[in-house]
């Protein structure tokens, strides 16, 4: 096997293992060491930009089947992605929406009274 077949090999088993890792990262894959299913978007991210780097750094360089790897698996991680930040936001309800909605219960609240200075006695409770 030529030198030029191997890096292309390892080249693509490289980007295969970072696709990996973002899936996991994602939670779209469970976390074999700890047996879980975990999301770290933030991680995510960062490998996907890894991802994107690598992809400029390394343009018109690439043989056909490793530029075809490396597209396919960027895009597939950026629409997953998407899709799991998507997900976060739809479970976490807007700002705005939660405080218009403490203040619609704070309205239906019975206000209630305050006594007065000369009414109110400060009362001193020992053990």
């Amino acid at each position: 096997m030529k030198e030029k077949e191997i890096f292309e090999i390892q080249f693509i088993q490289f980007v295969s293992s970072l696709y990996s890792t973002c899936m996991f990262q994602l939670g779209k894959i469970m976390n074999p060491v700890t047996g879980k299913v975990e999301k770290d978007l933030f991680g995510a991210r960062a490998t996907i930009e890894l991802l994107r780097m690598l992809q400029a750094k390394t343009q018109g360089n690439l043989s056909e089947k490793e530029k075809n790897a490396l597209t396919d698996a960027l895009s597939n991680m950026q629409m997953n992605y998407v899709d799991e930040v998507k997900r976060e936001q739809e479970k976490k309800p807007e700002p705005e929406t939660k405080a218009k909605e403490e203040q619609k219960t704070e309205e239906k609240k019975p206000k209630e009274e305050k006594p007065s200075n000369k009414d109110s006695k400060k009362r001193i409770i020992v053990p």
